[in-house]
């Protein structure tokens, strides 16, 4: 959670690389390194499974200019092996303010 900058409460999507699954959740603070899903998703995701997890929040297309996306790469012990930052450009803005044009 502190590498990735995420906060309790925060509205994730959990996605199983094992079967699929797409879950949506929130986050609860637990033991450092481990990943642990309660009630329904406990069903669809299994010890072990390699997971991506997805932090939203909500903003304006500039404010989304401004974020820096961090993606954390872990090994099969969740220890971290690199962390990836990501920059929107102005070139995203763009194609995301004509595609909202597009749409009305």
């Amino acid at each position: 959670m502190k590498a990735a900058g995420m906060v309790a409460f925060q509205l994730v999507h959990m996605n199983s690389m094992a079967n699929a699954e797409h879950w949506e959740t929130y986050v609860i603070l637990g033991r450092a390194g481990e990943i642990c899903l309660n009630d329904c998703p406990a069903r669809l995701f299994q010890a072990g499974d390699q997971v991506i997890i997805l932090a939203l929040a909500h903003g304006t297309l500039e404010e989304a200019t401004q974020v820096k996306q961090r993606v954390i790469y872990v090994n099969d012990d969740n220890k971290i092996l690199h962390i990836g930052i990501n920059i929107a450009t102005d070139s995203d803005l763009i194609k995301a303010k004509n595609k909202k044009r597009k749409s009305k």
